[in-house]
């Protein structure tokens, strides 16, 4: 007969050992899931990474490509405005009706402009927005009136703006009086166009100005056409920079007939806001 309190052998290690067993699969099975999970995270993100590097390869090769095209394009402008300064020189040597009575340089295959350089006894008629070449009396007259019509806006296809006569005269007898006679040359241009904003102010007008204007040092007076009253006043400072003397608003000179030695009509726009360097 046993005792109540009697433990009988093997019992309670009988009991615990399926539950350990068990722990421990639950706990394999945790790790295994775990490792499982971190190796899918990893490849992922692997996968990812090599995507996105892959996308910057292309997105590298694409500027790559854009900037290559961008060179090309900007060789192509610089050639294309080597050819139209070969075609401009090609035109000036063509385009000179010289002797005695003076010259007329015609020049009307730039991409953007034409321009007439007048040299001799040369008369402005603000009125009339005519530029007249007079003969002397012991140069050889012409035995016809010759005239070109010049746009003294920076580019020629813009509408709205007057275009100024040159006329060469086949003799004196029919040319206006001077009232004003100047010994420094002019340069003729108008403004109106696209002008009214920063781009076209300096692109259209100062820029090609400037370039007009450079080589007589400020001894030049400027005869403006199709001007606007803010013009002169808010771009009086680059203005004083490249002539010595007040503009002349060629549409209020009424009776007046201005002489110079040379006049320069319309001004020449060699590329947007840049110079062709000569």
């Amino acid at each position: 007969m046993q005792s109540c309190c009697e433990e009988r052998p093997g019992k309670g290690k009988k009991s615990w050992a399926p539950a350990r067993t068990l722990i421990h699969l639950n706990a394999g099975f945790v790790a295994g899931v775990l490792v499982m999970l971190l190796v899918y995270v990893y490849l992922v993100v692997s996968q990812q990474q090599v995507a996105i590097s892959g996308l910057g390869d292309v997105t590298h090769v694409q500027h790559r490509i854009l900037d290559k095209q961008l060179v090309q394009g900007s060789v192509e402008s610089d050639v294309t405005h080597v050819q139209y300064r070969i075609l401009d020189k090609q035109l000036v040597q063509g385009s000179v009706e010289s002797d005695q009575k003076g010259k007329v340089v015609h020049n009307t295959n730039g991409y953007y402009s034409e321009t007439c350089e007048v040299d001799g006894d040369v008369r402005v008629n603000g009125t009339a927005l005519s530029v007249f070449l007079v003969p002397t009396r012991t140069g050889r007259s012409s035995p016809e009136r010759r005239e070109w019509k010049i746009q003294p806006y920076s580019r020629k296809i813009v509408p709205g703006i007057k275009a100024v006569t040159v006329a060469q005269l086949p003799d004196d007898a029919t040319a206006p009086v001077c009232t004003a006679s100047y010994t420094m040359p002019a340069v003729l241009f108008a403004v109106g166009g696209l002008t009214g904003n920063f781009w076209h102010d300096f692109n259209d007008v100062l820029v090609p100005l400037f370039i007009a204007s450079r080589r007589y040092a400020g001894e030049v007076q400027f005869l403006i056409t199709n001007t606007e009253p803010w013009f002169p006043v808010a771009y009086r400072p680059i203005l004083r920079r490249l002539t010595n003397y007040d503009v002349v608003d060629l549409d209020a000179d009424d009776a007046h007939v201005r002489c110079f030695p040379r006049v320069t009509v319309g001004v020449h726009m060699q590329r947007d806001l840049g110079i062709i360097p000569e």
